[in-house]
């Protein structure tokens, strides 16, 4: 755990309660880092505070042309995969590396073409993906699908089971994550003014 020191930049005081914005610096390194902030009052309550922190974007090129990407998940190491969603051809899946995202723009480098083959009249057109938090599975869901794929060390992908089929559960399915190896959340756009729904699955 690394210790972060921030500073008070702002105060607001109100009949019952303040609002204290502090401001600090890190450096992390790729994957999940915990930050200890010192200096917090005793009687701080957990559930008021809220952290947030700077993002830069980063445009992304293909070598081969621009593609439909919906899906990517972010590998262990801290670079991106990405998979084309297979709406005007094969199921693509890119990867930018780690050092690319240190700059204003990245190219991304061709890994492999998947067999899955992409059907518009079955929902099968790629919306999302994500990874275990073991690194070891990855899940990449259409619209009435999931496939799962064992994650190897040198980055393939190889088949891991028979796919999930969802049917009609989202019509709009947009998202996938993985609650633990085997379980996963679902969610999806709302659709002819219903709400979006939230589903937890386990295949």
């Amino acid at each position: 755990m690394s210790a972060l020191d921030t500073t008070i930049t702002d105060v607001s005081v109100y009949p019952d309660r303040a609002r204290v914005v502090r401001r600090g610096t890190a450096n992390l390194e790729p994957g999940l880092q915990k930050l200890e902030i010192s200096q917090l009052p005793l009687a701080l309550d957990p559930d008021s505070a809220r952290v947030t922190a700077r993002a830069r974007a980063v445009r992304v090129k293909y070598p081969d042309g621009a593609h439909d990407v919906e899906a990517m998940w972010v590998e262990p190491d801290g670079s991106i995969q990405l998979v084309t969603k297979g709406t005007y051809g094969p199921m693509l899946r890119y990867l930018v590396a780690r050092a690319a995202l240190d700059h204003d723009t990245a190219t991304a480098e061709p890994l492999e073409r998947l067999a899955t083959v992409p059907q518009r009249a079955l929902g099968r057109m790629v919306t999302a993906a994500a990874i275990s938090p073991n690194g070891q599975r990855v899940v990449i869901r259409t619209y009435t699908e999931l496939f799962f794929f064992r994650r190897g060390q040198d980055r393939r992908l190889s088949d891991d089971g028979p796919p999930c089929w969802l049917g009609t559960l989202e019509p709009q399915g947009e998202g996938v994550a993985f609650l633990d190896d085997s379980t996963l959340v679902l969610t999806s756009e709302g659709v002819l003014g219903q709400p979006g729904p939230i589903h937890r699955v386990k295949c």
